[in-house]
């Protein structure tokens, strides 16, 4: 109980209308706990924390109430079970099923018994596997939310009682999944009614008695599952409403079929009897065993239209259900279902896409992205990636391979310079040594003779070298000891290698790298460097590749070669050691340790060389010593031999040298070749290289490419370029990146040029939206407004069927479609039907090998080819889609854009000046894309021919020549591409001449865009807007220069769009709209800040130097202040200070014309507007008027006289209709008819002119007059389509579908409809047709609207008090001109209201007459007819009590004897009533004849009225175009780009709240600032109520500007990007863009001005003096003697009850007993002991009259009398009725009092309390409308 105290405490219907607690959640809490197992205390508590968060915390919205509620059980659980609870409750980890326990009946029992999170884990996994074995694939990851949903329905839908649900979530939260899952393992049957394209009632019933019968005949236990698309009416909720509370749908079944019905229980029924129920009959049986076998599960979204109103209509929907609210998945969940869902992409570490995916859908979530959304995003990144890993692994592949044939290339290169190198170096040793050789045999012939004489010598020295030798060759040979082991045992290793092993070897395509290092060092040691592998085969396959080896001696290794193999031995060590080269190859081993014993053993050779030089040298000489000793005579033929030696030494080196030279020419040759292909190829290479390195570089960003690629198509496709520019940075910034290009990762150049061919828009939106529709995973729903989208499709996919959403084939062309797997465009969608939801959802269900979805009523074979497009030139209709259908769908939006639209308009122009630049632009793209497409098939050539090629390529000639025939091709290709892109630069350059001309267009055209604002009616489609751009290239200029034609073409297209819109626009907006137009094509005409201060959203950051001008009144010197502050020089530049020169200016009847020539020059011409505003604000209208006309170069800013002979003959065609927007008492028909006829006789005989009024049943009737005409040629009229709305879209439809005769035309009229379809709007000729304004043409109309013979019926009295009445309607109508002064708002005097005048007439008139002939009467019965109108008729539309007088003092005026007598003026008023003699006739030629002589204008006196308050109109006017400019600049912000609602247009916010936070910059610096460190003081029991008012009033001002500088800030954060937007957030900019207040920051504030710019300053200003002043004032005693301004408080009437309050305190008498006193004496009412606390009330203004303050009185103004007057200070006080019953007090003594108003501001909107005061004619105040007010503005 305490519990559900809290609950109730804490949360109320006031947070959300759900929370609707009642005793009968706590019964149910202790009903359900007994269905649970209890077997210890700690048991029973967590059953107890259990249920109770299943009944109480699943309801609670949002973590925070969660944690409050869960706050609240802890706290109890301690309080009261404390003892008992050993160990905290983790209530989130319980889990409790009633699926351990099954009926006879196959069904859960109920019992619910405690399993382990992982055990329900288990079981819930074997249930989803037998689902999607015996159902469907289910797509549901069991995350931590969905089991606890599991668990929550499971012990829901299984309870005894109350197992009904309501499900609340966003779509995609897993609602439907869930139920489907739960109810397959408890073995529920699962019930959803059918969708199909005519679901109505009918079809409603027949599913319900199918699911109550199924229930409670069959007893199958049924769950009855319903979505959001299913409840389609109200009455389909309230269906369930029945259900649910009682179990029965009231009038469902009929009498005839009842008896069927229940005839199988009629058995157990009477068996039922007598066992102590109260069923008393076999239908309440059949209800019992309905509630016994049926569940109701609703799963509906919190954000549809539908669901508040839908809920409230139907309580039981809360308080008969279970209700479950789903919030949004935790951040572990959607961590886990992503990297369910993206798989491998997920895993990868180096990407780390997850939380990326997240921050994007969190940025959404404030746009509506809901989890169906997420999952989406998650669906359409996994295929992008996959489809774009493939795609680029195949480019990569190929340039990887052609930059690798090309890097072998460039080694044989290097290497063949290296070896030519070596050659011409090897062949100079080798010349060389031939010439050492011959002189070596000269040398030798000398020696001959010189040795005869050294034997002697030579004997001597012999013993000395002998002994000598011996040592060092004892060295020698101990040094070569150590390593010629090492060298043998390699060479036994290398002789033991098989055959086998070298095959195996030569066998390898490409060899490892550790065998290719062995052999290249085998090599190396012979002297080869060719390293190729076909070398080294080639070494392998020789025979004696093992005996070369065996047989090589180290000591032919040369330095060069030893260090070259070192080097490799170094690099490669890897390669030979043992274990790895053994491991690669066994017969690589041995030669590894060959190579290594042969550098070693070299080495050591290197160190022992010159010992056996030397001892060589002494050896041989010993030995030639010894030789010639031994044999003197054989030495002269040793000598002959060794020269014969030396002759072959010498030619065997001889022909080494000539090989040598041949092999070196060889190689040069084929050096040559390499270098050629080189240089040839340079190009390529290089760019393969960037490229290569660009798809590395894109491979490694692949994924999150692929990720934002992903968020653009899932999110943005409804939103403008500035939204997903936006939404760009933010991505990009949170991943690290510079940028990212969504055109440029999912779509190539070529692709983007064919899709433009197909009719695809240039414009990046266009470009971007057609990627969207590509990639998307979703059915993409296309706005697109200009059908330029859908034509571009139809060529795109070239076999596509196509359908209008209205056709009756649709669903059949759609099973056809999706049977087949064609692609089919629905167009006209007007939203999402609910038999599309299955085929949305991919909803497939499994029906054995195949897969079958639900359309209509069938189901049918699905193929995965099937495509479908849903179009729509609706563009509201994103917006319109309910939030469960905008998640199933890929929104794409076409609007135009100002980029798209100028280039079309530039195309245009060029089409018309220039044809032959657009041809030869045409040509050049067309060639460059040719040129583009060779290149790149070129390009692929290369790549396939260098990546096939095998063997060396410099030896294969036809590939070099193929290389350089496609390299020469694409050189030329290239060439051409850059001719081709010079040329077009230059023809860019000349197409550039006619941009301004298309920029003038797109930015009239987005202007116009921006209409729809102000008034819904005024919408023009694009296609209308080119019809007139073409018109005006049309026209003939007469001049030769381009600038000077284009400059005239521009002001024509001004004009001629100016008077096109203005004939559609009604008389009141046409001002705007020219003001509009100014400032948006010509912004040079206004300085800076200039249009911001017109507007008031600017404040100037300083102060004007010194006070006003003397001259100018003080009413108007804040204007002035104010405009001086803002340009401080205008005091000397308009020489201000000059009372002479601006006092006539001042008071002057037309002071817009009435400038002194000596400052007209010097001011601008819209400066000279801000003047007007500031001083002469009754004139601005005028000044505007004038202004406007000025800029645009015309007269006026009406268009041309309406001429429908010229209408028809220039601008109408048989496929347009025309569609008249009317006022009330305007009709065209009538002219319309008379035009067809005199039309049909000159030019059409044929012609037939056919009208029908709609609003009685003829919509069908209308549909087939317009075929019958638009085949045979006549006109047709539909007149009041306003009555029709909801058919206008059907008709729109037909019209399009005609194809009418050329003379068919369709006429239409219709008054204003905020529900008028926007299509026709768009597409039709729209034409105004306003009822002339004033006295005279109303009763000129109602005289033409009543009939002679009525008229004329009866005596002369009737038809006189009748003419008085249309007299009396006509002041009532046509006083509503002067709104908010005439009447203080628009009341719908209608001609229902007049007709009900003229019968109560009738009946009185009859009355009197049959009272006069019985001789008691005394004629008609006034005071009857005065009550009548005044209580029944025209004064019950009247709910302001000074309107109602108004109306009271008309009548009495009116409808008297004396009336009737001729004209007079009424006592104490200046209106003549009637102003002419009533004719003594029953004839209404005799009352027309007096009405003509009425005035066309009328005079605001005849209404009585003030003479100036046609002034006064001309400021509202004024004051109205200003507020609706500011919601056209409002509006502008998001117009330029397209894009729907909802959404964050960050340029837009920038752009509107800019101002606004500037302004509230300067209201905090000038005013809050001063008042920031005071504190207010909370109220105390003994404050008196005046004391208390000021401090709540100052509290919660000081609140509300506290919660607006943190929506400000935060606004600006979300524009600079710092931080993210929330729903509340954005919908408070909404309003402010609009210029509006949101509702929530005037909740204390009852008496806010509407708009946002004044309420900020009116804020500050009383933030400053409540808390500045007042709260100083309330801390003495006299506080209230201090002039009192009520404009200090947020609710100034508050302030008059707590005087009132404290008034009666101090006389100690009732409240009521108390009634307000005035004077402009204060001393008059200075006793205490009667006004205790007088308030001298000041700063109050005075409207609709003047103030003689010589007499004290209020009088009439004159013509020249200000608008408004400050009245003096004036004194009221609280005062006993029964001692001062006067109201007013005054010294003088005056004839008459009256009460007056006291509103907030001139607007009228907020009455806050009356005063009587003095006045000559209390009469004529109320006919003038007199108030007071508190000040002009709200401010």
């Amino acid at each position: 109980v305490d519990i559900y105290s809290n609950l109730k405490t804490k949360f109320t219907v006031d947070d959300h209308e759900h929370y609707l607690f009642s005793p009968r959640d706590l019964t149910q809490w202790v009903l359900q706990m007994m269905r649970y197992e209890v077997d210890s205390v700690d048991a029973f508590l967590e059953v107890w924390c259990y249920e109770a968060c299943r009944i109480f915390r699943d309801r609670l919205v949002g973590d925070e109430s969660q944690a409050l509620f869960d706050s609240i059980l802890k706290n109890a659980l301690i309080a009261y079970l404390g003892n008992y609870c050993h160990q905290d409750i983790e209530i989130e980890k319980l889990r409790f099923t009633s699926l351990l326990t099954f009926s006879d009946e196959g069904v859960p029992k109920g019992d619910m018994k405690k399993v382990s999170p992982e055990d329900y884990r288990r079981m819930v996994e074997d249930g989803l596997k037998s689902y999607e074995r015996e159902v469907k694939d289910l797509p549901i990851e069991l995350v931590s939310e969905v089991m606890q949903q599991l668990a929550c329905i499971d012990r829901s839908l299984t309870a005894p009682q109350k197992n009904d649900m309501l499900i609340v979530g966003r779509s995609g939260g897993g609602r439907r999944s869930v139920v489907s899952l739960i109810c397959h393992m408890c073995r529920l049957q699962v019930f959803s009614p059918p969708p199909s394209r005519k679901y109505g009632d009918k079809e409603w019933k027949r599913d319900l008695k199918q699911v109550m019968q199924m229930a409670g005949v069959e007893k199958q236990h049924t769950v009855f599952f319903l979505e959001d698309h299913h409840l389609l009416s109200s009455s389909f909720l309230e269906s369930i409403n029945s259900l649910l509370s009682a179990g029965d749908v009231p009038g469902i079944y009929s009498n005839e079929e009842l008896e069927p019905l229940l005839a199988p229980l009629k058995e157990e029924f009477m068996a039922s009897q007598g066992r102590g129920n109260n069923i008393k009959t076999p239908f309440e049986y059949f209800v019992k065993q309905v509630r016994n076998h049926l569940r109701i599960v609703l799963s509906m979204d919190a954000l549809h239209p539908h669901f508040l109103p839908f809920c409230a209509a139907n309580p039981a929907l809360f308080s008969c259900t279970t209700v479950m609210w789903l919030d949004e998945w935790s951040q572990e969940s959607k961590v886990k279902i992503s990297e369910s869902i993206l798989g491998d992409v997920a895993r990868d570490k180096r990407a780390n896409i997850g939380p990326l995916l997240l921050y994007i859908h969190e940025t959404q979530v404030a746009m509506g992205a809901s989890p169906r959304h997420f999952i989406t995003l998650l669906q359409t990144c996994k295929s992008m990636y996959q489809t774009k890993i493939e795609s680029s692994s195949g480019q990569s592949t190929h340039l990887q391979k052609g930059l690798e044939k090309l890097h072998e290339v460039s080694q044989t290169v290097e290497q063949l310079k290296s070896a030519a190198e070596v050659k011409k170096k090897v062949l100079s040793e080798k010349q060389t040594l031939a010439e050492e050789a011959l002189q070596r045999i000269t040398a030798a012939m000398q020696r001959s003779a010189q040795r005869r004489q050294e034997v002697e010598q030579m004997e001597v020295t012999t013993k000395i070298e002998q002994d000598k030798n011996t040592e060092e060759k004892d060295g020698i040979e101990k040094e070569l000891a150590e390593i010629q082991p090492i060298l043998d045992a390699a060479k036994k290793a290398v002789g033991s290698i098989k055959p086998d092993h070298l095959n195996e070897i030569r066998a390898l395509k490409m060899p490892p790298e550790p065998i290719h290092d062995v052999l290249n060092g085998v090599l190396r040691l012979m002297g080869n460097y060719d390293n190729s592998w076909a070398s080294m085969k080639k070494f392998l396959s020789g025979g004696g590749a093992i005996q070369r080896i065996m047989n090589f001696d180290p000591r032919q290794i040369t330095a060069e070669i030893r260090n070259d193999v070192e080097k490799l031995l170094k690099e490669k060590g890897n390669s030979f050691d043992h274990a790895t080269i053994y491991r690669v190859s066994v017969a690589a081993a041995p030669l590894a340790k060959w190579v290594t014993a042969c550098v070693r053993y070299s080495s050591v050779l290197v160190r022992v060389d010159p010992m056996e030089k030397k001892l060589a040298k002494a050896t041989e000489i010993l030995q030639q010593a010894i030789q010639n000793l031994a044999e003197y005579k054989e030495q002269l033929v040793e000598i002959d031999k060794q020269v014969l030696q030396l002759k072959n030494d010498f030619e065997g080196r001889t022909r080494e040298a000539e090989v040598l030279r041949v092999d070196l020419e060889r190689a040069q040759q084929t050096l040559e070749k390499a270098d050629s292909l080189m240089n040839k190829m340079s190009g390529e290479r290089d760019r393969w290289q960037i490229q290569t390195k660009e798809i590395q570089r894109d491979a490694e960003l692949l994924s999150t490419y692929t990720s934002l690629a992903a968020a653009y198509c899932t999110y943005l496709g409804q939103f403008s370029e500035d939204h997903r520019a936006h939404s760009n940075s933010l991505w990009t910034q949170k991943k690290g990146l510079d940028s990212f290009d969504f055109l440029r990762v999912m779509s190539s150049e070529s692709e983007l040029l064919t899709w433009k061919a197909q009719g695809l828009s240039a414009d990046r939106l266009s470009q971007e939206n057609a990627v969207m529709i590509k990639y998307g995973s979703m059915v993409p729903f296309i706005v697109d407004p200009n059908s330029q989208a859908v034509a571009w499709l139809k060529q795109h996919a070239q076999n596509a069927e196509t359908v209008l959403a209205q056709d009756a084939k649709l669903v059949s062309q759609l099973e056809l479609s999706v049977r087949f797997g064609k692609t089919i465009i629905v167009q006209e969608v007007d939203g999402i039907d609910n038999f599309l939801f299955p085929l949305l959802r991919r909803d497939l269900v499994r029906q054995g090998p195949r897969q079958v979805v639900q359309i209509g009523d069938k189901m049918c074979d699905f193929n995965e080819g099937f495509c479908m497009y849903l179009c729509t030139r609706n563009s509201n209709a994103i917006e319109q889609l309910p939030p469960n259908a905008a998640c199933l769908v890929t929104r794409v939006s076409f609007s135009v854009t100002r980029a798209g639209l100028e280039g079309q308009l530039l195309g245009a122009t060029l089409q018309h000046e220039k044809p032959e630049l657009e041809h030869r632009k045409s040509e050049l793209l067309q060639k460059e894309e040719h040129l583009k497409v060779e290149l790149a098939e070129l390009e692929k050539q290369l790549l396939t021919a260098l990546a096939d090629a095998s063997g060396n390529i410099l030896e294969n000639e036809p590939l070099i020549k193929t290389l350089e025939s496609t390299k020469a091709a694409a050189s030329t290709i290239a060439i051409s591409l850059a001719e081709s892109s010079r040329l077009q630069v230059d023809l860019d350059n000349e197409r550039e001449v006619f941009r301004p001309l298309a920029t003038l267009g797109s930015q009239i055209f987005i202007l116009i865009r921006e209409l729809p604002c102000i008034d819904h009616m005024y919408r023009f489609s694009l296609e209308s807007f080119m019809v007139l751009f073409h018109k005006v290239l049309n026209l003939q200029t007469g001049s030769d220069s381009i600038e000077e034609k284009l400059r005239f073409l521009g002001n024509q297209l001004k004009i001629k769009v100016l008077f096109y819109l203005s004939r559609s626009l009604f008389k009141a907006d046409r001002l705007t709209f020219g003001m509009h137009m100014v400032r948006g094509i010509m912004p040079e005409k206004f300085e800076p800040n200039e249009w911001e201060l017109f507007q008031g959203v600017y404040i100037p950051p300083t102060q004007p130097n010194g006070a006003a001008p003397l001259w100018c009144p003080i009413e108007r010197q804040q204007s002035l202040q104010l405009l001086r502050a803002a340009y401080p020089r205008i005091d000397d530049h308009w020489q201000l200070q000059k009372d002479s020169l601006w006092q006539p200016w001042l008071v002057s009847d037309k002071c817009e014309e009435s400038f002194d020539p000596s400052v007209y020059s010097r001011m601008s011409a819209f400066q000279r507007v801000l003047l007007i505003q500031a001083l002469r604000p009754d004139r601005l209208e005028s000044a505007l008027t004038q202004f406007s006309c000025e800029a645009m170069g015309v007269s006026s800013l009406s268009p041309p006289a309406l001429s429908l002979q010229r209408l028809q003959g220039e601008e109408t065609h048989s496929k347009l209709p025309i569609l008249f927007i009317t006022t009330p008492g305007a009709d065209p028909s009538q002219e319309l008819e008379e035009f067809a006829k005199q039309y049909a006789q000159e030019s059409c005989p044929s012609l037939k002119f056919h009208a029908i009024s709609m609003g009685g049943g003829q919509n069908d009737d209308a549909l087939r007059l317009i075929q019958e005409a638009a085949k045979n040629g006549d006109w047709v009229c539909l007149k009041n389509l306003h009555l029709v709305i909801s058919w206008v879209p059907l008709l729109e439809k037909e019209i399009k579908s005609l194809e009418p005769h050329k003379d068919f035309r369709c006429w239409l009229t219709t008054e204003p409809h905020a529900k008028f379809p926007p299509i026709l709007l768009e597409t039709a000729l729209k034409i105004t047709y306003e009822a002339p304004p004033g006295v005279k043409k109303n009763m000129l109309r109602t005289l033409e609207s009543w009939n002679e013979n009525w008229f004329g019926m009866g005596n002369e009295i009737r038809s006189q008090v009748i003419f008085l009445c249309a007299h009396f309607h006509a002041i009532m109508q046509e006083r509503r001109t002067y709104i908010p002064q005439g009447w203080t708002k628009f009341y719908e005097f209608s001609q229902s209201d007049l007709q009900s005048a003229c019968e109560t007439v009738s009946i009185l008139v009859k009355a009197g007459d049959v009272a006069k002939q019985a001789g008691n009467g005394i004629g008609i019965d006034w005071a009857t007819l005065i009550g009548v109108m005044e209580l029944a008729i025209y004064g019950s539309r009247v709910d302001n009590e000074f309107d109602s007088k108004l109306v009271k003092e008309y009548l009495g005026m009116f409808f008297k004897s004396d009336t009737l007598d001729g004209p007079r003026k009424n006592a104490n008023s200046a209106i003549q009533i009637p102003p002419f003699d009533i004719p003594g006739s029953t004839h209404m030629a005799d009352f027309r004849a007096r009405v003509e002589q009425l005035p066309d204008l009328d005079n605001p006196q005849s209404f009585g009225m003030a003479p100036n308050a046609d002034r006064s109109l001309q400021r509202i006017n004024s004051t109205k175009v200003i507020a609706m400019l500011r919601t056209l600049a409002a509006a502008g912000g998001s117009a330029d780009g397209g894009g729907g609602g909802g959404n964050v247009d960050i340029k837009a916010w920038k752009a509107q709240l800019g101002p606004l936070f500037q302004l509230w910059d300067t209201v905090s610096k000038t005013q809050l600032s001063k008042v920031k460190s005071i504190e207010v003081r909370n109220v105390t029991p003994d404050d008196p109520p005046v004391v208390a008012f000021v401090l709540m009033d100052s509290m919660e001002a000081g609140k509300l500007g506290d919660r607006i500088s943190n929506s400000l800030t935060t606004m600006q954060k979300v524009i600079a990007g710092t931080a993210l937007s929330t729903p509340d957030i954005i919908a408070e900019a909404k309003f402010l863009i609009r210029s509006e207040v949101p509702p929530a920051w005037t909740a204390t504030w009852p008496s806010a001005p509407e708009d946002a710019t004044v309420f900020l300053q009116g804020l500050g200003k009383r933030i400053e003096a409540l808390k500045g002043d007042w709260l100083k004032r309330i801390t003495t005693r006299n506080a209230l003697e201090q002039p009192v301004a009520l404009s200090d408080f947020l609710r100034p009437d508050v302030f008059l009850n707590a005087l009132r309050q404290q008034t009666a305190r101090s006389l100690a008498v009732s409240i009521d007993s108390l009634h307000l006193v005035a004077s402009f004496e204060q001393h008059l009412l200075s006793d205490a002991s009667m006004s205790p606390l007088p308030v001298n009330v000041q700063g109050l203004i005075l409207e609709g009259c003047s103030f003689d303050e010589a007499k004290r009185l209020l009088v009439e103004g004159q013509r020249n009398s200000p608008l408004t007057s400050v009245l003096p200070p004036l004194t009221v006080a609280w005062m006993a009725r029964a001692a001062h019953p006067d109201r007013a007090v005054s010294s003088a003594k005056s004839a008459m009092s009256v009460s007056m108003p006291i509103y907030v501001a001139l607007s009228r909107e907020r009455l806050i309390g009356e005063v009587v005061l003095h006045t000559d004619s209390s009469r004529q105040r109320i006919l003038n409308a007199a108030a007071l007010f508190l000040t002009e503005s709200a401010t």
